[in-house]
């Protein structure tokens, strides 16, 4: 059984709760998220245990399974050498 929680009356524009499971350990609840011109809906799962971060999004239609973890953990980042940087502004003024 699913149940609309987010979106409007028309049911190509809702997100549907369908339950959950656990995805690495965390509780979550699943969204079928559809809507008018998302394509194929996808399924998400939130966190129902501290702060409602996504944990995995899937697609059967496009059979894909993404999983989020290690919130708030750094990730490193080197600058690449400055030959290898555009500078968006300028890049702009040129087009115009």
């Amino acid at each position: 059984m699913t149940v609309p929680v987010v979106g409007t009356a028309d049911p190509a524009e809702q997100a549907l709760s369908g339950g959950g499971l656990s995805v690495g350990g965390t509780k979550t609840v699943s969204f079928l998220v559809t809507g008018p011109d998302a394509g194929p809906p996808l399924l998400a799962y939130v966190a129902t245990e501290g702060p409602p971060r996504p944990v995995r999004v899937e697609s059967q239609a496009y059979d894909f399974q993404v999983d989020f973890s290690d919130y708030d953990v750094p990730v490193p980042v080197t600058a690449p050498p400055a030959d290898q940087v555009v500078d968006l502004a300028t890049l702009t003024e040129q087009i115009q």
